[in-house]
């Protein structure tokens, strides 16, 4: 199976891959996340019974269930993954988020075994860990991390080494920013804590702005 977003009309596409690798829609063919939100980047959980969507433009993780035999989405509950007290505001597709402070949802991955989906808001510049229950449900993060400027894409680390003076396996975020400067690596312990551990320059630029993590 395979699933797709689409930014501009608030749909999860669904389709199964037939012979030569062919896409074939689902009935229905597509899933309608809320109007307005703008889906954006989607992730499985490892028993692949549920797809978690975070949405650019209201800055939420869309929970959705999935059926193990035939493929097909079905929309949840939702929870917001920006940072309440910085003042944004809803978001729409064509809009300058930074001129305008609104809400700007951009990566999505899992941490701590998927009990936790680390995720990225560009405006104010967090990292947050939305809860993931044993249900799959989802609730707001309890904090939010200073992240780097603009942060786009990031890596999750989970049992990650740290350096000689620093022991201990813990989760690591790597977050790389769109503007020019190096990507930073933070540890994130279970409650969502951070420490940063360094920064990276990239020799080419450009590869930040692509959302390259070295």
């Amino acid at each position: 199976f395979a699933y797709f977003v689409s930014l501009g009309a608030d749909l999860v596409a669904q389709y199964a891959l037939g012979e030569n690798h062919r896409l074939k829609a689902l009935t229905p063919e597509t899933v309608a996340a809320p109007e307005g939100s703008g889906p954006r980047h989607l992730v499985l959980n490892d028993a692949q019974n549920a797809v978690y969507v975070l949405t650019e433009f209201s800055g939420q993780v869309l929970h959705f269930a999935r059926d193990l035999k035939h493929g097909t989405l079905r929309l949840l509950d939702a929870a917001d993954a920006f940072d309440p007290s910085q003042g944004l505001r809803h978001s729409r597709f064509g809009a300058d988020p930074r001129a305008e402070h609104l809400i700007w949802g951009a990566d999505i991955h899992f941490g701590d075994g998927n009990r936790r989906l680390w995720c990225s808001e560009r405006t104010a510049g967090t990292l947050a860990a939305v809860a993931v229950a044993d249900t799959g449900t989802v609730s707001p993060p309890e904090r939010f991390i200073e992240a780097p400027p603009q942060p786009r894409g990031f890596r999750a680390q989970p049992g990650r080494r740290l350096p000689r003076r620093r022991r201990g396996a813990v989760d690591g975020c790597r977050a790389v920013r769109r503007r020019r400067r190096p990507p930073r690596a933070d540890r994130a312990g279970r409650d969502g804590r951070r420490c940063e551990l360094g920064a990276v320059r990239l020799s080419r630029p450009r590869q930040c702005r692509r959302g390259a993590v070295g």
